[in-house]
């Protein structure tokens, strides 16, 4: 917490030699947006209402098009509301019209997946991939083409990842999670036990349940299905991104069953 209070107080410094730059108000919203989420802290402005006051000063910046746009998506998690979604899009789309080399533009692609708008995602991320081919852009081509559907190409994408170590373990839970959706069950259970082994204890996370719960559900074993799932939705990390795993749930196949039972 600290080092985020040293950062506010750098960028307040820095607004009062050159007041109310667009980088004054894009870097501050991200500062806020980190502490409001991951340290649970309220503050005054809200991230959310400094990005909206930064979007009507500067409404051509493209940074600060995106920071509002992910503001809007972060609401969307908290409470589910369609417009919302639409919104964070809106910004999206008008950053990446700005700016379409951006890395940022990635987080476009992501919401165009969960919209299931499959191929204006995967446009975004081959157009940033010819100025910037990195992992982060790799992974995200990957990830599109499995909710898509297309597993052959999706394993393809993610079985070129070996180092770094976390990305490597990320590309090895979908191509797990491909395994079981094609009904490849041993190859299933000899990746669940790769990643078993390669997990240091300084990599683990949350997001881990998640996958291994559509993992099992995948490979139809319903019991560690659903005991992944409701361990992962019922944590207190996840209340505030509750709408946007739903979104993950309704696009990924290995669900299916889940979705029926649910009706």
């Amino acid at each position: 917490r600290k080092w985020l209070d040293k950062a506010e107080e750098l960028v307040n410094t820095a607004q009062a030699i050159a007041p109310d730059l667009p980088e004054y108000y894009n870097t501050l919203t991200k500062i806020y947006l980190l502490k409001e989420l991951d340290f649970g802290r309220d503050e005054n402005p809200t991230a959310f209402e400094l990005a909206k006051e930064g979007i009507k000063k500067y409404p051509h910046d493209a940074r600060l098009n995106s920071i509002t746009g992910h503001c809007y998506f972060v609401k969307f998690g908290k409470q589910g509301n369609e417009p919302d979604l639409d919104k964070a899009l809106e910004y999206k789309e008008k950053s990446f019209l700005i700016d379409p080399y951006g890395l940022n533009n990635i987080s476009l692609a992501k919401i165009l997946m969960l919209k299931k708008e499959f191929y204006r995602a995967i446009d975004v991320c081959n157009h940033i991939k010819k100025h910037d081919p990195s992992s982060f852009v790799k992974y995200r081509l990957g990830e599109i083409y499995y909710y898509l559907g297309d597993l052959d190409k999706s394993r393809e994408i993610f079985q070129q990842f070996g180092l770094p170590l976390n990305f490597k373990i990320y590309a090895l839970f979908h191509l797990c999670m491909i395994a079981a959706q094609k009904g490849e069950k041993e190859e299933a259970q000899r990746i669940i036990q790769e990643i078993k082994i390669l997990i240091p204890e300084k990599y683990k996370n949350l997001n881990d349940q998640f996958r291994f719960a559509s993992i099992y559900m995948g490979l139809k074993n319903k019991e560690l299905g659903y005991k992944h799932l409701e361990f992962f939705l019922n944590t207190e990390r996840i209340k505030d991104e509750r709408f946007i795993y739903c979104r993950y749930i309704n696009i990924d196949r290995n669900f299916d069953l889940y979705r029926e039972e649910q009706r």
